[in-house]
């Protein structure tokens, strides 16, 4: 039974072996393709680069709003504002209506040696 089991282990490890050797074949293939793409893409764009070096060409620049640096400070600005009035209105609905009480505790011992 134990053998049984054993070869049973066995058998199951090289099946999965077999095909995880398979799978990373498999995916090995595909990103040497995809490689291969971006290769023949960044070729082709230099030589048409070396095409539109004669010509000329008028470009024409957005700005776009969220790619100005002013608009993330001052978002940043806000959202600190609103991270620290949030933090702070819920201390203050955690005490007890902002009131605050002050307790004295005096204790007065007196030893056989005062006496």
């Amino acid at each position: 039974s134990n053998m049984n089991f054993n070869h049973l282990i066995l058998t199951l490890m090289k099946t999965l072996t077999k095909a995880t050797t398979f799978k990373t074949l498999i995916a090995l293939v595909m990103l040497s393709m995809v490689q291969t793409i971006a290769w023949a893409q960044d070729s082709a764009s230099s030589v048409t680069e070396s095409v539109k070096k004669s010509t000329t060409s008028t470009i024409t620049e957005e700005n776009i709003w969220y790619g100005e640096p002013w608009v993330w400070v001052v978002g940043v600005a806000v959202l600190i504002i609103i991270i620290v009035a949030l933090t702070r209105g819920n201390s203050s609905t955690t005490s007890s209506a902002g009131r605050t009480d002050t307790i004295t505790h005096t204790e007065k011992t007196t030893r056989e040696t005062d006496i």
